[in-house]
């Protein structure tokens, strides 16, 4: 009895402990944003490093070699630089272009009709960075260089979709606009010129070591609180039987589930681009905002399902003490099954409808992190779906049906 109460006490403090630890951790009154500047225009100096050497390469060759065998030489490095580091060469011969190193960015044919003269262009596609150099010896040619900052299209769909370059690890809510040098959010390039701003949404906060730690506190306990739910409701079993323990542990759940999305808790939780619905969203459901809370609402049905399954013991005495009539408890637990994959087709209709996430398997380099967490919450919800059949079945297969009880 008393090493129960020590582990329960011990899962109960380590959860709040988790949770103070994290508010501690958390810093809700940092806007500035400095941590997101300083690392985009780190990631932004090296590719223009890189990007230098490249153009100074090609300046030499611009004038003595023609543009096939500019192209065919360096064919697999070309088309790795924009894929990998999102850089792209362009020569341009009396006004017109000759060269390019890929053609998946909109630029014009003719240099006077595409504004590459500033350090930062917004082209069709997109926002670049720009830098230009003159061909050697003689300068004939314009060699120019751009560094893919942001995609941004008219219009969006599963492969269109408006962010940042990978490396710069900025969310897809943050705008770039040009013209305000004298924000906290300019950034400025390897030379010290200004380039652009970012405008950070205002429910985004700055990603630092502490938000990070606390998130991860968070994580950790969301997971211990359960665990210490599952210890009280199982010393209760011993005085109530099972079936009481298992409405009492799913209600709970649920209620600890509504305020946390009511009350967006945690709060660092909650401003990961995960919670974002830019990438999921269901706009007529409280349950359903965000790809996040479909994950936590996963993983609470999961660990409902099991604590029911692994709690409820499949025999005709324990079915008994339920003192209702056999065809209605066969009746219910057939409408449960039958309620369960109605809803789980449901959500992975909305799942499709409702995001901008890829499923395509069939071509893994199309899927990102948000395609496996969405794949993975199909699996455990398909696998918590087969668990609660299973247990239902087996209720049902023990009840006793068609024959005369003894």
């Amino acid at each position: 009895m008393i090493k129960i109460r020590i582990n329960k006490l011990f899962l109960l403090l380590a959860s709040v402990t988790c949770f103070a630890a994290a508010y501690f951790f958390s810093d809700p009154d940092q806007t500035d944003h400095s941590g997101a500047i300083s690392r985009f225009e780190r990631v932004l100096h090296r590719k223009e490093a890189l990007l230098r050497q490249y153009m100074d390469s090609l300046a030499l060759q611009a004038e003595s070699k023609t543009y096939d065998a500019l192209f065919s030489e360096h064919l697999p490095r070309y088309r790795r630089i924009f894929s990998e580091e999102g850089l792209i060469l362009l020569i341009y011969e009396n006004d017109t272009l000759k060269f390019w190193t890929d053609n998946s960015m909109a630029v014009e044919n003719y240099l006077k009709e595409v504004c590459l003269d500033d350090r930062l262009a917004q082209l069709r596609n997109g926002w670049f960075a720009v830098m230009r150099a003159p061909s050697r010896p003689l300068g004939t040619r314009t060699i120019i260089g751009l560094t893919l900052l942001k995609k941004e299209y008219p219009y969006q769909n599963q492969y269109l979709v408006n962010e940042f370059q990978d490396d710069f690890g900025i969310s897809p809510g943050v705008k770039i606009i040009k013209g305000d040098a004298s924000s906290s959010t300019q950034v400025r390039g390897g030379d010290g010129s200004y380039l652009c701003t970012l405008v950070f949404p205002a429910d985004l906060s700055d990603e630092t070591y502490g938000t990070r730690l606390s998130v991860w506190l968070n994580v950790i306990a969301l997971f211990l609180l359960p665990f210490y739910i599952m210890a009280e409701c199982d010393y209760m079993g011993k005085r109530l039987g099972p079936y009481w323990p298992v409405l009492v542990f799913g209600a709970s759940l649920v209620l600890l589930r509504f305020l946390s999305i009511l009350l967006k808790f945690p709060q660092s939780l909650y401003a990961q681009p995960l919670f974002n619905p830019q990438y999921y969203g269901d706009a007529t459901s409280f349950w359903l905002p965000s790809l996040g809370d479909l994950l936590i609402n996963s993983l609470l049905a999961f660990f409902i399902v099991w604590y029911a399954s692994s709690r409820i013991p499949a025999s005709a005495l324990a079915l008994r003490s339920l003192r209702l009539p056999r065809p209605l408890i066969a009746f219910l637990l057939l409408l449960a099954v039958f309620l369960f994959s109605r809803q789980l087709n449901l959500l992975f209709i909305g799942l499709i409808r409702n995001s901008n996430i890829s499923y395509n398997i069939n071509d893994l380099f199309s899927l990102d992190r948000y395609s496996y967490i969405a794949l993975g919450i199909i699996g455990l919800l398909l696998f918590s779906f087969f668990l609660f059949a299973d247990k239902a079945v087996n209720l049902v297969r023990h009840l006793g049906m068609g024959r005369r009880e003894q």
